[in-house]
Order: C-alpha cells, then sequence, then structure tokens
C-alpha cells in the first residue's frame, strides 16, 4: 500500500480485497483516523498487523483474511469498541486472542485456519450482541465455561479441530439461535447434554473425534430442523432412541466409532 495514500486524513472506507497486493500493512495506517471498513482479504499481504490498528477508533470493520500474516493479534486492536466483524482467517497468526472487554459490539469474529493458541478469552462471553464465532484449525484450548450461555444472540460455533477439553455446559441450550456447531476434532469428554434439544433452529451439528460418553439424549432428537448430524468416533453408549427419525429432514447420520448396542429402531412412515 503506498505510504502516499495515507495522506489521505479523511477516508473513510479502504477496499481492496481480491488483488494481488504484496507487501505488509503501514505503521502509518494511524492516519486514517476516520476509517470505519479497511478490506485487505484474498491477497499476498505479509508481515504482521500493527499495533497502530488499535488507534483507528472508528474502525467497524476489519477485513484480512487469506493472507500471509504473520506474528500476534496486536493487543491495541481491544481498543476498537466500535468494531463488529474481525475476519483474520486463513493466514499464519500465532499468539493468544487479545483481551476483547471492549468489544461489546462484536457481531462476526473469525480466525480460522491459523496457528493460534490458548484459552478464549472470557471477556469474549460478554460480547452478548456476537452472531458468530469461527475459531477452527488453530491450537486453542482450555474448557467452555458456563458464560458461553451468554452468547444468545450466536448462529454459528465453530470450534473444531483445536485442543479444547472437558465438558459441555448445560448452558449451551441457552444459544437458541444457534444454526450450526462444530466442536469436532478436540478433547471434550462428558455426556452431551440434554439441554442441547433447547436448539431447535440447529440443522448442524458436528462432534465427531472426541471423547464424549453416555447415551444420546432423547431431547436431541426433537430437533425438527436437523439436517446434518456426525457423532463418529467417540465413547458413546445405550441404544439408538426410536425417536431419531423425529426429525425428517435428516441428510447426513454419522455414529460409527461408538458403543452403542442393541437394535436400530423401525422408521415408521408417515
Amino acid at each position: 500500500i503506498p505510504e502516499d495514500l495515507f495522506t489521505l486524513k479523511k477516508l473513510k472506507v479502504f477496499d481492496v480485497e481480491v488483488n494481488k497486493l504484496t507487501g505488509t500493512l503501514s505503521s502509518s495506517i494511524s492516519a486514517w483516523s476516520e476509517l470505519n471498513f479497511l478490506g485487505v482479504s484474498n491477497n499476498t499481504l505479509t508481515g504482521s498487523l500493527p499495533s497502530e490498528l488499535g488507534s483507528l477508533s472508528n474502525l467497524r470493520s476489519l477485513w484480512a483474511a487469506n493472507n500471509d500474516i504473520v506474528g500476534s493479534i496486536p493487543n491495541e486492536i481491544s481498543m476498537l469498541d466500535k468494531l463488529r466483524t474481525m475476519l483474520l482467517y486463513n493466514n499464519e497468526l500465532t499468539g493468544t486472542i487479545p483481551d476483547m472487554k471492549n468489544f461489546q459490539k462484536l457481531a462476526s469474529l473469525n480466525l480460522r485456519n491459523n496457528n493460534m493458541n490458548g484459552p478464549i478469552p472470557p471477556a469474549l462471553y460478554g460480547s452478548a450482541g456476537l452472531e458468530s464465532l469461527y475459531l477452527s484449525g488453530n491450537e486453542f484450548t482450555g474448557t467452555l465455561p458456563p458464560a458461553l450461555g451468554n452468547l444468545v444472540n450466536l448462529n454459528a460455533l465453530w470450534l473444531d479441530a483445536n485442543m479444547f477439553s472437558g465438558t459441555i455446559p448445560p448452558e449451551i441450550g441457552d444459544l437458541i439461535m444457534i444454526e450450526t456447531l462444530y466442536l469436532q476434532e478436540n478433547k471434550f469428554s462428558g455426556s452431551i447434554p440434554a439441554t442441547i434439544g433447547n436448539i431447535e433452529k440447529l440443522t448442524w451439528i458436528d462432534i465427531a473425534e472426541n471423547s464424549f460418553s453416555g447415551s444420546i439424549p432423547d431431547a436431541f432428537w426433537d430437533i425438527g430442523g436437523l439436517e446434518y448430524i456426525y457423532f463418529s468416533n467417540n465413547t458413546l453408549t445405550g441404544t439408538l432412541s426410536p425417536s431419531y427419525s423425529n426429525p425428517a429432514n435428516i441428510e447426513d447420520l454419522w455414529l460409527d466409532g461408538n458403543r452403542l448396542s442393541g437394535t436400530i429402531p423401525l422408521v415408521e412412515e408417515g
């Protein structure tokens, strides 16, 4: 990005996505004090995110996905209290998610497919307006606290292919807006909470490749909109409830690699 552009002091939108730009994001970006949209996704940018991004107090959208950006997300990012979307997926980012206590307006956070680690910062669970959280394909650790239930507007929760552990809190049933829930390829254990049956909008659930145990709660089969169910390679036990045919739109039902027993109930035609 040419340095001359930073003389545009009144710039509010800078969108150069889907080009062949190279180089780094300059620290001179702080000159764009009125900027509310920064879109540099789908280029070949390198280097790290400058700490000066934190001075863009009017920024609402930070889109820098699909580049070759390295390093950690600067802590100064947490100063962006107007930020609504932060899309940094498919880069080479490392380090932890910075403190997000000021992100009260955040609606979408996408950090998929980086090399980040550490736990989800507790302050993130206070972002009640969050609608989508995509953290797949990193090395995040830690457990999911009861505060997860605060994210009542969440419609997509993708935590797959990380190193999360522990049990799923029953408060997950408070997330009644969720449509896609991806928890596969982690180290989760314990039983599937019966409260998951409260998530009436759920269409896709994947908890494969974990260590879940116990039986599949009957309430789960009351979710009428389910289409894709992947429970493979856990240690689930018990029998398959006759209610498994309640969701009429199921396209994929994968229960292989568990310890289920008994017979497969007949599906009544209706």
